[in-house]
C-alpha cells in the first residue's frame, strides 16, 4: 500500500511539473555553460566552450557531472532544451517518490511518508527549482540515493552498501560542487551512528569519506593539469567583506530565533547560540549511542541505523 500511494504522488508531481513548463525550462547565463559542456562532451570536444576569441577552454567553474548526463541526449539526436526538461520532470517525481520511502523507512508510518511526499509536490519553490535548466534537480536526487543507501548500510552493516553509498556522493560532487559539503556530514553521521565502538566508525567514517572525495580529486587534479586551476573558484571568503558575513549572521539568527528580545542581543552571544544549535543534533546522536545497554544488540542496532539520517539531514 505504502509504495502505490508513494508511487501514484510521484507521477502527480511529475505531471504537475510537465505542466509547468509546458513552454520549456528557465534559462540562466550558467544553463547556457552547461549545454555548452553538452555539446563539447557529445561531439568529442570535450568539456570546454568556446571562447570570444575563437579558442577552445576547459570549463573549470562548473563540475562536468550535469553536462554529461545531457551529452547522451546529444549521443541520441535529441534537442538538449528538451532532454533537460524531461529529465527535470522524471526526477521531480522520483525525488517526490523517493523523499516518502526515506520517511516510511525512518518511520514506519504511511501516513507521514504520503505527508512528506504531499509537502513536496505543494511546494512552490520546488516548481521554481525544478523549472530551471539546471544541476539541483539531478543534485537533490543523488543526495537522496545516497541517503538511502547509508540507510541500508546502518541497518544491515554490509560494506557493499556503504562503499555504495560513498560513490553515489562522490558522484554527486561531480554534479554540484556544494556536494562536497555532505561528504564530511554523512562522514560523521556513520562515526556517531556506530558508538559506543568508536574505533569501528572511525574505520567506516574513513572508509566513506576516502571513497566519497575520489571523484572530485581526480576531477580536480585533471582541471590543475590541463587548465591551471582546481575548481576555478575563490577561497572559501574570497573577497566578501566582513560587513556581509555580520549581515548574513544577523538574518540568520533573526530566522532561527524570532524571538525580539534576543534579536537585541551582542553578537557574540548571537554566534554561540548559533554554534550551539548546530552541535544540539550530534550531542543528542552521540547521547543515544552512549546510553547504557538496555536492550537486546540486535534492537540497538536498528536503533543505530534509524537515528543517524536525522542527524545527517539536521
Amino acid at each position: 500500500m505504502p509504495a502505490a500511494i508513494l508511487l501514484s504522488l510521484g507521477c502527480v508531481a511529475a505531471l504537475l511539473l510537465c505542466r509547468a513548463t509546458a513552454v520549456g525550462l528557465w534559462l540562466t547565463d550558467d544553463s547556457i555553460l552547461y549545454v555548452i559542456g553538452a555539446e563539447g562532451l557529445a561531439t568529442g570536444r570535450g568539456f570546454t566552450r568556446i571562447s570570444g576569441g575563437g579558442e577552445i577552454k576547459p570549463i573549470t567553474g562548473f563540475p562536468l557531472g550535469y553536462s554529461a548526463v545531457l551529452a547522451l541526449a546529444g549521443l541520441l539526436s535529441l534537442d538538449f532544451d528538451e532532454a533537460a526538461r524531461v529529465m527535470n520532470i522524471l526526477l521531480f517525481g522520483g525525488t517526490v517518490l523517493l523523499s516518502g520511502y526515506l520517511v516510511y523507512k525512518e518511520t514506519g508510518s504511511a501516513l507521514w511518508a504520503g505527508l512528506a511526499s504531499i509537502l513536496l509536490l505543494s511546494a512552490r519553490l520546488m516548481y521554481f527549482i525544478y523549472g530551471w535548466l539546471m544541476a539541483e534537480a539531478l543534485f537533490v536526487l543523488l543526495f537522496l540515493l545516497s541517503l538511502l543507501a547509508l540507510q541500508r548500510y546502518l541497518a544491515t552493516q554490509h560494506t557493499r552498501w556503504l562503499l555504495m553509498a560513498a560513490s553515489i556522493a562522490g558522484i554527486n560532487a561531480l554534479v554540484r560542487y556544494a556536494a562536497l559539503a555532505f561528504i564530511p556530514a554523512l562522514g560523521m553521521g556513520i562515526l556517531l551512528g556506530a558508538l559506543p565502538d568508536w574505533k569501528k566508525g572511525v574505520r567506516q567514517s574513513l572508509t566513506f569519506v576516502v571513497v566519497a572525495s575520489l571523484p572530485f580529486a581526480m576531477m580536480a587534479l585533471a582541471n590543475h593539469l590541463f587548465a591551471g586551476t582546481a575548481v576555478n573558484r575563490t577561497s572559501l571568503l574570497g573577497d566578501v567583506e566582513f560587513r556581509i558575513i555580520i549581515r548574513y549572521i544577523e538574518r540568520l539568527f533573526a530566522q532561527l530565533m524570532p524571538i525580539q528580545i534576543l534579536q537585541d542581543l551582542r553578537l557574540r552571544y548571537k554566534i554561540a547560540i548559533l554554534f550551539s544549535l548546530l552541535g544540539l543534533a550530534p550531542a543528542v546522536q552521540a547521547w543515544q549511542a552512549l546510553r547504557p545497554r538496555m536492550a537486546p544488540a540486535e534492537q540497538r542496532g536498528e536503533s543505530h541505523g534509524r537515528s543517524a539520517l536525522p542527524l545527517v539531514i539536521a
